[in-house]
């Protein structure tokens, strides 16, 4: 009951080709400080040009651990060194097939927000989970 027009339109993968083209997700915003303008006749030396590098992505040197040991009633008790403990909780009850109530994430102190403790630390929650719901003791 819907008839649909549109207009395919090339990808983009680009940053500076969606800027040349006004294709902003956001409006585009300019941080300053100082008046350039003014210290310009100041200077002993001016450099011009232009550089540009790729995306950065941080490595954190942070290292992955989790403790799974069985509870009764096919519970689960987990120590993971995670920042999202309720993604924990969901991906091992989901790999498990049981309820998330019998999943408990706990949480020991963590050092630094840097993201390697995201969500890359459900994987290897969930591998000690398996390992320990079905052999039936503790795995780190």
């Amino acid at each position: 009951m819907v008839n649909v027009e549109y207009q395919e339109l090339p990808a983009v993968f680009d940053a500076r080709t969606a800027h040349a083209q006004g294709l902003h997700i956001a409006p585009p915003q300019i941080f300053s400080l100082g008046d350039v303008e003014k210290v310009w006749p100041d200077c002993d030396l001016i450099v011009e040009g232009s550089t540009s590098s790729g995306a950065q992505e941080h490595v954190y040197l942070e290292t992955q651990t989790a403790l799974a040991t069985p509870l009764e009633n096919n519970g689960l008790k987990l120590f993971s060194a995670t920042q999202s403990p309720g993604l924990v909780q969901r991906a091992c009850a989901r790999i498990l097939n049981c309820p998330m109530h019998r999943i408990e994430v706990d949480v020991l102190r963590l050092g630094g927000g840097f993201g390697g403790k995201e969500e890359q630390a459900t994987l290897w929650a969930a591998l000690v989970a398996l390992a320990a719901f079905k052999l039936k003791k503790p795995v780190k």
